[in-house]
Order: C-alpha cells, then sequence, then structure tokens
C-alpha cells in the first residue's frame, strides 16, 4: 500500500468539509471492521459531535482504512485508497476546527475576568496543553495514543485553569497600572535630598520597607509566575494551527512592555535608594 505523507500544517480559518459515503458506496465496502465505524456517524449523536468527538471519529475511521487496506486484494485497495486520501484530508481539517472552535480553548484564551491568584499552579495545565499538541494528526500518526477520555481530560484542564488569558489579563492590567505608579514615585519622590536633609533619609527608609512590603515580597514573586508561564506556553501555543484571530492572544510587544515597565518601577525605586544610601531587605 502506498504511503500518504500528512501535508503541512495549516493556520487558516476553519470550514468544514467532508465527502458523504453513499448507501451503495458503503454497502460494497470489505467486512474489515469500517463499516461499524461508519454507522456510527449516522446516529443522532454521530451527527451531534463536538469538535474534539468529530476529529477522533475521523481519526479512527482513518486508522480502520489503512488497517483494511493492508489486508485486502488490489482491487479493493484501489477502490478504497480515494476514501482513505479523502479521510486523512478530513481528519487534518477536523484538527483544525477542533484547535479553532472547540469552546474550551475559546474560554483559555479569551475569559476577560480571568485573572491569576497567589496559591495558583498551572505546571497540570501547562501538560495538558502539551497533550493536547500530542493528538495532531502528525504526532498520533508517529506512535502517540489518541485517546477520547485523555483528549477531553485535557481540553476540560484548559478551560478550568484558563493559562493564556490569565497571563493576558495580568499583563495588560500591569502596562496600564504600573507606568502611572512609577511616575507618581519619581514625582513625589524627587525633592528628597538625604545628604542635607536627615528627615529625608529616614523617609527613604521608610520607603524601603514598603518596597520590600509590596513589591519585593508581592509583586515580584507574581510577575515571576507571570514570566514563568509565558515562556512555557507560548511555544506550546506556537505549534497548534491557530487561526490568525486566536494565534495573536497576546501580541510579543505587549509582553516586551510588560518587562520594560516592571525594569523602568526598579530603576526608580533604585535611583531613591542610591542617592540616600539606603539598603534594601530582600525577604
Amino acid at each position: 500500500m502506498p504511503l500518504i505523507a500528512w501535508p503541512p500544517p495549516k493556520k487558516a480559518q476553519p470550514v468544514t468539509a467532508t465527502r458523504q459515503i453513499k448507501l451503495n458506496e458503503f454497502y460494497q465496502l470489505p467486512d474489515c471492521g469500517i463499516k461499524p465505524i461508519i454507522a456510527e456517524r449516522n446516529t443522532t449523536l454521530g451527527k451531534l459531535q463536538a469538535p474534539s468527538q468529530r476529529y477522533l471519529y475521523d481519526f479512527r475511521l482513518y486508522q480502520a482504512l489503512k488497517d483494511c487496506l493492508t489486508r485486502t486484494s488490489d482491487e479493493v485497495q484501489a477502490s478504497l485508497l480515494p476514501l482513505l486520501e479523502q479521510k486523512q484530508r478530513d481528519v487534518q481539517q477536523n484538527w483544525l476546527n477542533l484547535v479553532n472552535t472547540s469552546p474550551e480553548i475559546s474560554v483559555a484564551l479569551w475569559s476577560r475576568q480571568a485573572y491569576f491568584s497567589a496559591e495558583e499552579d498551572h505546571r497540570f495545565a501547562i501538560q495538558s496543553w502539551k497533550q493536547l499538541s500530542q493528538h495532531s494528526p502528525e504526532s498520533a500518526e508517529s506512535g502517540k495514543t489518541v485517546e477520547t477520555r485523555r483528549l477531553e481530560d485535557s481540553l476540560n484542564n484548559i478551560a478550568n485553569a484558563k493559562t493564556p488569558a490569565k497571563i493576558k489579563n495580568d499583563i495588560r492590567i500591569f502596562n496600564q497600572i504600573l507606568p502611572r505608579l512609577t511616575d507618581f514615585i519619581a514625582i513625589e519622590t524627587a525633592y528628597l535630598d538625604c545628604e542635607s536633609h536627615p528627615g529625608h533619609k529616614q523617609k527613604a527608609q521608610y520607603l524601603s520597607n514598603v518596597f520590600n512590603l509590596f513589591f519585593i515580597q508581592k509583586i515580584q514573586p507574581h510577575v515571576g509566575k507571570i514570566n514563568a508561564w509565558y515562556y512555557q506556553i507560548t511555544p506550546i501555543l506556537a505549534q497548534l494551527p491557530l487561526a490568525e484571530s486566536r494565534g495573536n492572544w497576546l501580541a510579543p510587544e505587549e509582553h516586551l512592555t510588560f518587562l520594560q515597565q516592571i525594569k523602568e518601577h526598579v530603576t526608580v525605586w533604585q535611583n531613591l535608594f542610591k542617592r540616600c544610601e539606603v539598603a534594601v531587605r530582600t525577604s
């Protein structure tokens, strides 16, 4: 049987396209395990499949057709090969549909009221995104297991954690508020002349305690978590065939602005403490 290579992954808007098997074609199919799978599609549940279920169904049928071709005559192989090629295209298209239309992924990318809490650990969610990418046609064809329960669990974990949405929302909040706070601190501390006024140095020492209590102990660890999850999930999302409307979940410039705003905020504090010769506790 000739090998069929998977086409390069697409990043396009999903569409629905599949070949309908006529009744007379169905009865002419060989008895090698594919008829029961095809018949599932005509049930009520089969017609109401979610994107993930449609993808798993077509992949299972594709694998069954491949197996069938290894156990039939050359004549039957020739008749089944066009169906196999069509089903391969369906699998690829339904993978695009899964990634671009699944409500779980929409929730994970675009929830507007999702923010990180101090106690959250997203390692499990990151692993679920990795498991989702391992269900791609190319990964599955190379030997990775495609399982209904595993895929559905991954999608549910992704939706519950909302990791990309939380990264995006937290970064945008920082980018909106931090510049104003930085400017306020720079203006309010510009008059401090610690060399000429002992009372000014005392105020700078008080501000160093504020900086330690709020920035070092609370904001800095939070920023570290945002960056850690951002750097872990970005390459995973880049591997998925997300349409442009979904793939641009966070512009790279927004993350660079976030890093720059953090740096500028810290610099304002550092300049003050250096000018006033005040040591800052790191814990």
